[in-house]
């Protein structure tokens, strides 16, 4: 948790500070705000801090920015964001995501483990379990999102049948080929955090693979930040 508020700047305190206000005016006025609402206070205090620290100079030519999301889905779909970590200190490779719908609400995720510190093997695993868990509960419009652009490649390509994870990327091609839509898309790792946190939970578990029916309470404030639409600048 330490980290992601540290990687995420000021918007984490002021996440936290709009938050707190509106506690205090529920208790205090019986005034109550939606998440919306919140998220909306956050996004414009963000704005009048990051304008007045701003620098401006007139010899430098800007790139234009990136602005990175968690990206939600429509109202008939799901989003599944996956990932995966590798431990090279303990010798182990994590995976984790999510499963949420047009409201952002948890439906459903999961995380596990395996022995194969690689970071390709994880990221695909996580990509397998994600799916096989939407499969399963009887979701049939998916949208799914991975922050390795070379697991979206392999799944998306033909198979290359010398590939040493060929198996499991076939596992995925034949859940794909069953009746239901599912689009797999890239996105950056600052919109995949949600999935970040529960693969690095995979880590920490005693079994190989943990369902989660409920989000657990540890990431309510990532699922928050992407509830109210935080957004981060990438160059």
């Amino acid at each position: 948790m330490k980290d992601f508020i540290s990687n995420i700047g000021p918007i984490g305190p002021i996440i936290i500070w709009k938050i707190w206000c509106s506690r205090n005016k529920c208790i205090f006025e019986d005034i109550k705000h939606s998440i919306q609402e919140i998220g909306a206070q956050v996004l414009s205090s963000l704005h009048h801090i990051l304008k007045a620290f701003a620098h401006p100079t007139s010899h430098s030519v800007q790139q234009p920015a990136r602005i990175v999301s968690w990206q939600r889905p429509s109202m008939n779909s799901v989003a599944l964001n996956v990932d995966g970590n590798v431990f090279l200190d303990s010798n182990l490779g994590s995976f984790g995501g999510l499963i949420r719908d047009h409201t952002s609400s948890f439906l459903h995720g999961f995380f596990g483990k395996n022995s194969r510190p690689c970071i390709l093997h994880v990221e695909i695993s996580g990509l397998y379990h994600g799916l096989k868990l939407c499969w399963d509960i009887g979701i049939k419009h998916v949208v799914c999102h991975s922050d390795s652009t070379t697991v979206v490649d392999l799944v998306q390509k033909d198979l290359n049948v010398h590939h040493k994870y060929g198996n499991l990327i076939m596992a995925i091609k034949k859940l794909l080929r069953r009746d239901w839509v599912v689009s797999l898309r890239h996105t950056l790792c600052e919109g995949n955090a949600a999935a970040d946190f529960l693969a690095k939970k995979g880590a920490l578990s005693d079994t190989s693979l943990v369902i989660l029916n409920e989000a657990p309470p540890d990431i309510a404030f990532v699922l928050l930040a992407d509830a109210v639409g935080v957004k981060f600048v990438r160059p």
